[in-house]
């Protein structure tokens, strides 16, 4: 993690000597994701909302989408489940103003882990069901292993042992095919 650290104090001088928005945003992103996998939830959604204002600000679609679905996960890791059931849902606006079938697909991905989290388990299958074909259709890999997983966790809370041995049979695969 020390270089890791690094790259975040020299990312944040950078963004502050800076006038590159393009640039700034980027570096929001990145160490806002870094944030988010150490678990320090406020540091993560700090930076992430400067990456959404600034995606914003820019036009950034693909940025702002990016962002943003790292937002509502965030939320629901933190269990703020209004704040994340909004991203949400302007996630999937924006989507359908851009005519983004994977745009649309995220939020149903977003929403389908925020019901696991708060155990609402047949209501996520249903919302996994609608997310997986567009990532098939456009052989997003990461994010069908991700389906594929959340699926076989819903049907494993659910007791459905056969149905989510068939999805956790997949990720793997997917995973295989992902890495290089």
């Amino acid at each position: 993690h020390r270089l890791a650290r690094t790259f975040v104090r020299r990312a944040t001088r950078a963004m502050e000597d800076t006038t590159d928005d393009a640039a700034r945003d980027w570096a929001y992103l990145t160490t806002g994701l870094y944030a988010a996998g150490r678990g320090q939830w406020e540091e993560a959604e700090f930076r992430l909302k400067r990456a959404v204002e600034l995606a914003e600000r820019l036009g950034n679609w693909r940025r702002w989408h990016e962002s943003s679905g790292l937002m509502a996960t965030i939320y629901t890791m933190m269990g703020r489940w209004e704040a994340a059931k909004l991203v949400t849902d302007q996630l999937y606006e924006k989507a359908l103003r851009h005519d983004d079938m994977q745009g649309q697909a995220v939020p149903h991905l977003a929403v389908g882990r925020l019901k696991l989290r708060q155990g609402h388990f047949e209501e996520g299958v249903v919302l996994i069901a609608i997310a997986l074909p567009p990532f098939e259709q456009i052989y997003d890999r990461v994010q069908m292993t991700n389906g594929r997983g959340l699926a076989a966790a819903l049907y494993a809370r659910m007791g459905a042992w056969e149905h989510g041995q068939r999805h956790a049979e997949q990720a793997p695969r997917l995973m295989a095919q992902t890495s290089p």
